[in-house]
């Protein structure tokens, strides 16, 4: 799957320190999907799916950086757009 940010994205990631790495594993382990209107999507990881992942292998840092971590993205000709990423409180 491909995946491309926004400029609102790529400046908002690079404000909180999030890597696009981070950014491409929760796209592609996310199990939290809400509806955050306008046809885009919050996604995130579990701390459940996130400890099922470590047990799998996934590498620490991943684990780390994207624990409390959700983007806001949506689907555009196969391709998923990242608007925005932040952190949980």
């Amino acid at each position: 799957m491909a995946y491309r940010m926004t400029r609102h994205g790529e400046k908002r990631a690079q404000q909180r320190g999030i890597k696009f790495e981070a950014i491409k594993f929760i796209i592609e382990n996310a199990d939290i999907r809400r509806h955050a209107g306008d046809g885009r999507r919050e996604l995130g990881i579990s701390r459940r799916r996130l400890a099922v992942l470590r047990r799998k292998g996934s590498p620490a840092t991943l684990i780390e950086r994207t624990d409390g971590k959700r983007i806001i993205a949506f689907e555009e000709s196969g391709v998923t757009v990242v608007v925005t990423t932040y952190p949980l409180h």
